[in-house]
């Protein structure tokens, strides 16, 4: 699984795009370096492209395992609004898999599936 991390200035948010077959250590190293990343520590909304991630044999354990990692990492999320950009039901089912997990233990997420979607919700980051 290949992964970058940016932040886009307009309208302002760390993008993270995947791309290729879904590896856990990698999806942890990910959250790992949002935790620490200056603009996500400053309350910039992070947009998770995930429509080129590939996910054959992901497992219960595995969405178990990022849940555990987003309670670990809270804090650092506590001032960002999180968003996973999908592109089917495979991973809309995944993603509401992880809320279930997740409750009300760390910061919630959007589900977004088109482009009029992530446009709205990257709207209402920018500044008023």
């Amino acid at each position: 699984m290949k992964w970058k991390v940016n932040y886009i200035p307009s309208p302002p948010h760390v993008l993270v795009e995947f791309e290729g077959e879904f590896d856990l250590a990698e999806t942890l190293k990910v959250h790992g370096q949002l935790a620490a990343d200056e603009h996500v520590l400053a309350g910039s909304p992070i947009l998770m492209d995930c429509r080129k991630l590939v996910t054959p044999s992901i497992s219960t354990d595995d969405i178990d395992a990022i849940a555990r990692s987003f309670t670990r990492h809270a804090a650092s999320f506590a001032r960002a609004r999180i968003a996973f950009w999908i592109a089917s039901s495979v991973h809309f089912g995944l993603g509401r898999q992880l809320q279930g997990f997740l409750g009300e233990q760390a910061p919630g997420f959007d589900l977004l599936r088109t482009d009029d979607e992530v446009a709205a919700w990257l709207s209402r980051s920018e500044p008023q």
